[in-house]
């Protein structure tokens, strides 16, 4: 019989971390997220609504006992889009607040996903220290999405600890790099493609097509800005068009079970895409963390 943990999914999303549920026995006991879209569409596919609780102030009494959390925070305090204020950003409050939790509170294992430079950041800096004053056992990784065969960049920082045993290297076996073509949707709705106005701008565009090696990294600007947001799909020399939120998330690993509210807009869609996670590598974490 497969063993249940009791998991809490912090900045959750639409749930990246709740995709690996069933694989490996997750009970999603709280979820928190104080975006209202990411939540509808969380509540639509796995039927539970997340907590809109100012994580800011949140006390240890107000969290549910659990195994495992997962945080996924705001990247932007540690970006030169968020001009790289770290601590001093009101956005990073909610995760230090959480970090001052850990050692009341002692979750068996943590797991935690940001940008790249969040490794050198002042805030890495107060977690590792209250992970060591807690006797946890902890590594970090640097890991992108290409190293697990999958056409799309996108590079994250990642933390998996441990109070309950050591955290084993992540080791990527050799893997065959998986087409462009095998995430396209062949049938694409009218709305994705470009017009001749948005045409005259591509200059700063990733144009890529069905054999191409690599997208570059969506973002949730993706629609909204026309510069390193994410590539466009070149179906024609006179069809060109954007990504569906679906095809990214199919990048990202998400089952084709998970689906959007119909209502929704491209931009949204794209949005909560953009802001989140690969759930392969997700996969990885959990199991360097012995579950």
């Amino acid at each position: 019989m497969q063993k249940k943990y009791r998991a809490l999914e912090f900045f959750s999303g639409i749930g990246a971390f709740a995709q690996l549920g069933d694989e490996f026995g997750l009970e999603i006991v709280q979820a928190f997220d104080q975006g209202q879209d990411a939540n509808l569409v969380y509540e639509f596919n796995y039927k539970q609504s997340p907590s809109t609780r100012n994580l800011d102030s949140i006390k240890d009494s107000q969290i549910e006992e659990a195994d495992i959390w997962w945080m996924s925070p705001s990247c932007l305090p540690y970006t030169r889009k968020g001009k790289n204020a770290d601590i001093e950003d009101a956005r990073a409050q909610s995760f230090l607040n959480l970090t001052g939790l850990i050692p009341k509170i002692l979750p068996e294992r943590i797991f935690i996903e940001n940008v790249p430079e969040f490794e050198q950041s002042k805030a890495m800096g107060i977690l590792e220290k209250k992970l060591k004053s807690a006797n946890y056992n902890f590594k970090t990784f640097n890991l992108c999405s290409t190293e697990l065969g999958t056409p799309m960049l996108r590079r994250r920082f990642f933390l998996a600890a441990s109070r309950t045993g050591p955290i084993e290297d992540i080791e990527i076996e050799a893997t065959v790099q998986r087409p462009l073509s095998e995430f396209i949707n062949k049938n694409a709705d009218a709305s994705l493609y470009l017009d001749q106005d948005t045409l005259l701008k591509l200059a700063a565009f990733d144009i890529v097509n069905g054999s191409s090696p690599r997208t570059t990294c969506f973002t949730s600007s993706y629609g909204k800005q026309h510069k390193a947001s994410g590539s466009l799909i070149e179906e024609s020399n006179t069809k060109i068009r954007y990504f569906s939120a679906e095809e990214i998330l199919s990048l990202l690993g998400f089952s084709s079970d998970f689906k959007f509210l119909t209502q929704m807009s491209n931009k949204t869609k794209w949005r909560l895409a953009g802001n989140s996670v690969d759930t392969r590598i997700i996969k990885l974490l959990l199991k360097a963390s012995g579950l």
